[in-house]
């Protein structure tokens, strides 16, 4: 049970780590590469825990995924809109990552009190 809980937490780690390399990137590989670590984040904590929360990490780790392919689609096909588009990615990257935590966050409290 302890290494679960530790694998877990590294999963978190690493989808947290992973997603603030990809916001600091202005290459579309290097983001696409941090936002791979941070969806073997999310995929690590679904398959060590898999009760609701893992489930938790199912949803928002497709939904980072959406966010950032739009993102490397729209400015591939119109550079220019680069600026404006980043500031989309990066609210729908914060709203998939708010819904993360309390995926992740909502289980554990409840466990924790019955």
């Amino acid at each position: 049970m302890a290494i679960q809980a530790l694998a877990a937490a590294q999963g978190v780690d690493i989808s947290i780590i992973g997603n603030l390399g990809a916001m600091l990137q202005r290459d579309v590989k290097r983001l696409l590469a941090y936002s791979s670590i941070a969806h073997a984040g999310y995929i690590l904590v679904a398959f060590t825990a898999l009760r609701s929360e893992g489930m938790a990490a199912i949803g928002p780790g497709i939904g980072v995924g959406i966010v950032w392919a739009a993102y490397i689609q729209a400015t591939a096909r119109q550079p220019e809109s680069a600026g404006l588009t980043r500031t989309y990615a990066f609210l729908g990257f914060a709203v998939s990552e708010a819904l993360a935590l309390l995926g992740f966050v909502v289980p554990f409290i409840y466990s924790t009190h019955s």
